[in-house]
């Protein structure tokens, strides 16, 4: 089993890769086309030698991605079956159907013990001929694990004659349940009649002990979008108060929001917060009177614990003692007054980097950071500028071609923008807010096609 695992874990892995290299070809091929279409260019007509090299080799980049997604799709149904039938299936109902199961990895389990503990002499102790416990707390926290130990425990066995283990969905069928429980009970499982696969139920499990366990998974049933907005929070320390408009745009420049005819990408954010509030995985600190819109939030520290287990399994972001930390892989980084950015050196996937705690970047041309040019999401708001060259660090940023939002709220010293900033073809956002000594925007500003539109 742990053989299978680690290789699902790779496969999934390789696909995460995958998917992020698609998204920057998809990304660069947007961008180009936006500026052409500013540009008022006929290129699809009398495309100049740059344009025609660009296209060759974009055209390679998007053969090469066919030749890897296939290999993908082969490796995918090794574990997983065909994905078509899979969703065919995904289409016939209401949603995915997910499982789990009482086998456990007792190596990959810290802690939990006194809450088995007490749980056992709740379940062992009793006298009543039918007794019920109810495990509840919040998706991701450990609720299936404590009972899958319960479970397999030694003395746990030994007290009951029979031993049910049933997963049910929030998209779930009676009859299936039913069905699933007489299979397990080795008896027949025939027909569709609820009250005859109850009463079949009922005979097994008359005048013999028994423990069964009704895992409720609709804990874990975030949607996608909401699963990547949450990994989020694990970048800021812990016990952080966080912005709540910081985060939404952050999520905007990551594409991880739409907006459509009716709703601009930053409220569709807002909502995917308070989606996240209401199901207790963020705790809101500040809302704003008339309408209860988060102003600012907290993530739960047993919550923000778990998710830094999945950053790091996902690459999202790598950690030393739960503090975010700069490698040659990051995807995303939080910098504080301790983070270096020499481990950067090298490394072309760094889509976010944003101030926590330190009002310093301490930018120049040799260090590391300089030579990143993928990044999606720069937040340098209440930075100092003190002792820091403006126009490199405007050439590198300006570099930035991938650039979707960028926060430069309160900077102290930044009296203009420069004309360069016309250069950043995929900005979506751009915050000035509270720039108390800038003096001057470019005209060129308004060319920027996608600022105002999110």
């Amino acid at each position: 089993m742990k053989e299978n695992n680690e290789s699902v874990k790779s496969i999934l892995s390789a696909l995460n890769e995958l998917i992020y290299e698609t998204d920057n070809v998809i990304t660069d091929c947007q961008i180009c086309e936006d500026y052409l279409r500013m540009k008022g260019n006929p290129s699809f007509i009398f495309p100049s030698p740059r344009e025609i090299s660009y296209r060759y080799n974009t055209g390679r980049k998007l053969t090469e991605l066919n030749k890897k997604m296939v290999k993908m799709h082969q490796m995918l149904r090794t574990f997983v079956g065909p994905i078509t039938e899979q969703s065919r299936s995904d289409h016939s109902s209401n949603g995915p159907t997910r499982w789990s199961s009482d086998i456990i990895d007792e190596s990959k389990i810290l802690g939990l013990y006194k809450d088995k503990r007490k749980i056992k002499e709740w379940i062992l102790s009793h006298s009543k001929s039918l007794h019920r416990v109810g495990i509840v707390g919040m998706g991701g926290l450990g609720n299936t694990t404590i009972v899958q130990k319960i479970y397999n425990d030694v003395q746990v066995k030994m007290s009951f004659e029979k031993k049910l283990w049933v997963s049910i969905s929030q998209t779930y069928d009676e009859i299936d349940i039913m069905k699933r429980i007489l299979r397990q009970l080795r008896a027949d499982d025939c027909g569709t009649d609820k009250g005859d696969l109850l009463n079949r139920i009922h005979e097994a499990l008359s005048h013999k002990s028994y423990l069964v366990v009704m895992d409720d998974l609709s804990y874990d049933e975030l949607p996608s979008h909401l699963k990547q907005c949450i990994l989020f929070f694990s970048i800021y320390p812990g016990n952080h108060e966080i912005e709540a408009e910081q985060l939404v745009r952050w999520w905007v420049g990551e594409g991880l929001a739409y907006g459509d005819g009716k709703e601009t990408a930053t409220n569709v954010a807002y909502n995917y917060l308070s989606e996240l509030v209401s199901r207790c995985l963020v705790k809101a600190i500040q809302r704003r009177n008339f309408d209860s819109r988060v102003y600012s939030c907290k993530m739960y520290d047993m919550v923000r614990d778990m998710k830094i287990l999945v950053t790091e399994d996902e690459k999202f972001c790598s950690f030393k003692r739960g503090r975010p930390i700069a490698t040659n892989n990051s995807r995303q980084l939080g910098a504080s007054k301790d983070s270096a950015f020499q481990p950067l050196a090298r490394n072309s996937k760094l889509r976010v980097l944003f101030l926590t705690t330190t009002k310093s970047i301490g930018f120049n041309r040799k260090i590391a950071l300089a030579e990143i040019k993928t990044l999606r999401v720069l937040d340098l708001s209440c930075v100092k500028l003190d002792n820091i060259c403006l126009h490199n660090l405007w050439l590198w940023i300006t570099s930035l071609k991938r650039l979707a939002y960028l926060n430069l709220r309160d900077v102290a010293n930044l009296e203009e923008i420069p004309n360069s900033v016309r250069n950043l073809w995929g900005l979506k956002i751009l915050v000035l807010r509270e720039c108390k000594e800038l003096k001057r925007l470019p005209t060129s500003i308004i060319n920027t096609c996608k600022i105002g539109n999110s």
